[in-house]
């Protein structure tokens, strides 16, 4: 313990304390709050140390289990020296020069992570060792990716640093992806010039700026960001929470979203084109409304989804992860609202896509002014649709655009 009373090597308690469960036989209660904590309490003999939460994949109770079969600080020192030294050789491996060990061991986010115990390097490592051989040996470049997820149970803030102790604190990755965060954002009504959903295009600058109040950039937009209810409640849908969605896994990977997009998705589907994704004057890309592609390379990308994550023979997305789409639940069924889709009984939005039917694999993605990307596997049909209505919502035009859609795979079923 250190003169705060806080653990040494403070993010590194939970690991250890998970490691301790899983010599118990109880790794599942990692994923309990209230049993990991008393947990971390019997690492440090029943003291009140602040709660440091499990938001791991199972894979890591592997190395949880490793650490702690040792006592609380020679596990701490194991993890840290070899974390380190698997960092330090994959930037030695992608830049191999005489001064490249001592310019990573200087930076000075090393002594943060020394001082925290944190996952860092290990972060650093896989995913640093990933974009090393993806060309060389993409299998293996898959497995060290695969082996640092973003957990969708994870908080926002562990990503994203800057938005601890902001209304982001309690925001779950799973949040941002079924649009279920209580983050207040007005974009309802397009028509007023007040709202947010026209306010984040003058931010950005996708359109010019007629207020001089607006916030400098997203990043500053978002950290300032309030609630007007719990998160995890009901569904609403809100674009901003797609930008997060975005941040956080540039954060995750260390790397920009774009370049992170381009070489982990659109260069491995086959796409005839680049995308281009609209960044704003800091940099933060705008993903919610801001890629734009071909409508061939739209159509291309669903395809990849109705091929179980696959292009050419390749794998791009982990099947696991589409096959989430095709799972029936109860719970986002009963927080859907039912402005979209409201004829549909079993519709529901998750993981960014309106589900029409989980079971039958019928799903899409909507766009304002009338876009579209409908996967139905029934007919093993992929429908990409670009259009400029006359307003970005018609109620009457996307009747007509969804009954075009039904008399299309009626014909092809």
């Amino acid at each position: 313990m250190d003169r705060n009373g806080k653990p040494l090597g403070t993010d590194f308690s939970n690991v250890y304390a998970a490691g301790r469960l899983t010599w118990q036989g109880r790794a599942a209660d990692a994923y309990q709050p209230p049993l990991q904590h008393a947990a971390e309490k019997a690492v440090f003999a029943g003291r009140n140390v602040p709660f440091f939460g499990w938001h791991y994949p199972p894979f890591f109770f592997a190395i949880a289990f490793a650490v702690a079969a040792f006592p609380y600080a020679w596990g701490l020192v194991i993890w840290i020296a070899s974390s380190l030294a698997a960092y330090l050789m994959v930037i030695r491996a992608i830049l191999p020069r005489p001064q490249t060990l001592l310019v990573a061991a200087a930076f000075p986010a090393v002594f943060v992570n020394i001082g925290h115990g944190h996952n860092g390097f290990l972060t650093a490592a896989l995913l640093g060792g990933a974009l090393h051989l993806l060309d060389r040996r993409p299998w293996l470049a898959g497995v060290l990716i695969g082996a640092r997820v973003i957990d969708p149970s994870a908080f926002v803030p562990d990503y994203i640093a800057t938005l601890r102790g902001t209304s982001w604190e309690g925001c779950t990755v799973q949040h941002l992806l079924d649009m279920r965060a209580g983050t207040r954002f007005d974009e309802e009504d397009y028509e007023n010039l007040y709202s947010d959903g026209v306010l984040i295009e003058q931010i950005s600058g996708y359109r010019p700026s007629r207020r001089s109040d607006l916030p400098a950039n997203t990043y500053a937009w978002i950290m300032a960001l309030t609630n007007d209810g719990v998160h995890g409640g009901p569904f609403r849908y809100r674009s901003i929470l797609t930008d997060v969605l975005a941040w956080a896994a540039a954060e995750a990977a260390g790397t920009r979203f774009p370049d992170l997009f381009s070489r982990l998705i659109w260069s491995r589907i086959g796409a005839e084109r680049d995308a281009e994704v609209i960044v704003d004057a800091a940099g933060f890309a705008v993903v919610e409304g801001g890629i734009c592609t071909t409508l061939r390379d739209l159509a291309r990308f669903g395809l990849m989804h109705l091929d179980d994550g696959a292009a050419g023979g390749e794998r791009v997305v982990p099947a696991a992860w589409i096959a989430r789409l095709l799972e029936r639940d109860e719970d986002l069924i009963a927080a859907y609202d039912r402005d979209l889709l409201g004829h549909l009984p079993n519709a529901f939005y998750h993981d960014q896509w309106w589900v029409w039917d989980a079971a039958a694999g019928i799903y899409s993605g909507y766009g304002i002014n009338g876009q579209q990307l409908l996967i139905h596997r029934p007919t093993r049909t992929v429908i990409a649709r670009f259009s400029t209505w006359p307003t970005r919502s018609d109620e009457r035009l996307f009747r007509y655009a969804e009954a075009t859609n039904l008399a299309l795979l009626e014909h092809l079923g």
